[in-house]
């Protein structure tokens, strides 16, 4: 590749000459170039070779543009790839997560079917209480109320026994005239 710096350098090196005239010579050049005088054609020459500098120069620039971007490009496809594997990370922890989620929806709703279930049987059975503890309570009343009645009962029965008993010893006893005592 040839490398122009400037015009000294075709002064100074007149070798690469040739090869710059004959790489920018067609042939309706070559037919001006011989009607031209030495001076004119180096003219052209220096002019061409810088022309040709120019054109390497922003054809360098552009490479290293193109370059640049190319490195950019790459730069943000391992980007790219780095967020689409993070992504994907977080797609699989957060399907994991919903699994979890629902497996732990289906145990507490197993939990809850069975609490319902141990709660109606206590309710069951409470209301089993209930029913005992009224008829126990109706029973203890009702004894409650013969206790009563029996301390009553006893009461009289107690009186109307002494009173016989009293009655049945003074009929048995033997009857004083009046006036006699007892001998003993």
């Amino acid at each position: 590749m040839l490398e122009l710096e400037d015009s000294s350098t075709i002064l100074s090196n007149t070798s690469i000459i040739g090869p710059i005239v004959d790489s920018l010579m067609t042939r309706h050049d070559r037919s001006l170039l011989r009607e031209m005088t030495l001076d004119e054609v180096g003219l052209e020459a220096e002019q061409s070779a810088l022309k040709l500098a120019q054109n390497a120069r922003y054809l360098y620039d552009t490479v290293i543009k193109v370059n640049k971007a190319f490195k950019k490009k790459v730069e943000a496809y391992i980007n790219v790839v780095a967020e689409n594997k993070t992504l994907e990370e977080n797609s699989l922890a957060l399907k994991q997560t919903a699994m979890e989620a629902k497996k732990r929806a289906k145990q507490m709703q197993r939990k809850w079917f069975e609490a319902d279930q141990k709660l109606i049987e206590k309710d069951i059975e409470l209301e089993t209480l209930r029913l005992d503890y009224a008829q126990v309570a109706g029973e203890r009343d009702a004894l409650q109320a013969r206790v009563a009645r029996w301390s009553r009962a006893k009461k009289h029965i107690y009186k109307k026994a002494t009173i016989d008993s009293i009655l049945k010893n003074t009929s048995k006893a033997p009857r004083l005239k009046t006036g006699s005592l007892p001998t003993r």
